[in-house]
């Protein structure tokens, strides 16, 4: 609990700093209103390997009963509002800003209320599950009208605040938040700011919720998207082991999967070679080892196969000879080369 409550209040003073209403906001270069409504911002960063497609596109909120304005303009409306927060009147005051956001949706106060809005949840109504979508809807509808940068770094500890506190929990327990919701969360803040600092730990946290749930190669694909924007950095390396041993426990429930074998191969050298000092690097050097064994013994099998009554010596003498072209190196590439001489000299198929 201790944890929770430090994650909270962290949050919360993020929230109140960049949910703080203020005139100077309104200043000559603050966007014009009016890219409100449309529930599309069009990312150009959405195709992540690993990660859930999502359309991006978000109802905006409409007038209702339950809302009802009870001021002339948006400005006092907003005043309303604020004086309600003041007095410690705090879902009043969440019921007013929301009111002014669904009567008055193209307004700089709109923006402004529901900046509010995930605030108030977040510092005073103890609920970061709401806050989430509050801010979600936040960046969505009033990207320019926001502390964009600020309100994405909530999100992210909102989202690692959900983990937490689901895995105590238990993701099978009886909630409504699931495994895959908090991911796809996530998610969500690494597209809203692919270059922001917690991108690469969030990534991580994609992988992780993939591997848990079971989903290994969404997962091993995650991994792989990490290390790719992030070449050079701790959190890529790390990455880049947790792949290869998705992989290999992928080539250990498909034996029969050669491709997934030489593939797997490939992606071991490429991590052994670029981490050498890794201290795992040596069991990735073993596991290369094991799968090159078994694609070659594969091989064999395969070459000796043509070595059979319903074949003709010409088809086993190719065979054998693709084989020593493979494994020029091989024990076997010995036994091939003989059998190639018995072959010519008229001897009997191997099998029936």
């Amino acid at each position: 609990m201790k944890t929770f409550q430090r994650i909270f209040a962290a949050i919360a003073a993020a929230a109140a700093v960049a949910a703080v209403p203020t005139a100077a906001r309104a200043d000559a270069n603050m966007p014009v209103p009016g890219s409100a409504g449309t529930g599309v911002t069009g990312f150009a960063t959405d195709a992540f390997p690993g990660f859930d497609p999502d359309s991006w596109n978000v109802e905006q909120k409409k007038p209702s009963f339950w809302f009802s304005v009870k001021r002339q303009t948006p400005a006092e409306q907003f005043e309303y509002a604020r004086t309600l927060a003041r007095d410690g009147k705090y879902n009043a005051a969440r019921k007013a800003y929301e009111a002014l956001v669904r009567e008055w949706p193209e307004t700089f106060e709109a923006a402004l209320s529901q900046e509010a809005i995930g605030s108030l949840w977040v510092t005073q109504l103890d609920d970061i599950y709401e806050a989430f979508e509050e801010y979600d809807y936040l960046l969505r509808f009033y990207p320019g009208l926001c502390k964009y940068a600020d309100v994405v770094s909530i999100q992210y500890k909102i989202a690692e605040m959900m983990n937490e506190e689901q895995k105590s929990k238990g993701f099978f327990s009886f909630t409504w938040t699931s495994q895959r919701s908090i991911r796809r969360k996530f998610e969500r803040v690494i597209r809203y700011a692919p270059g922001a600092p917690h991108v690469p730990a969030a990534m991580m946290r994609v992988g992780e919720l993939r591997r848990e749930y079971g989903e290994l190669e969404e997962a091993a694909l995650a991994y792989e998207g990490l290390c790719n924007r992030f070449p050079g950095t701790e959190a890529a390396e790390k990455a880049a082991f947790l792949r290869v041993e998705i992989l290999m426990e992928l080539v250990r429930k498909h034996p029969s999967n050669r491709a997934r074998k030489v593939a797997a191969v490939n992606a071991f050298k490429r991590v052994a070679e670029t981490y050498p000092a890794n201290p795992r690097a040596a069991e990735v050097r073993s596991w290369i080892e094991e799968c090159e064994k078994a694609v070659e013994e594969a091989a064999w099998n395969d070459t000796v196969f043509y070595d059979t009554r319903q074949r003709k010596p010409g088809a086993a003498i190719a065979a054998y000879e693709r084989y020593i072209e493979q494994y020029p190196g091989s024990e076997r590439a010995a036994a091939a080369r003989a059998r190639i001489e018995a072959i010519k000299g008229g001897a009997a198929p191997l099998r029936k």
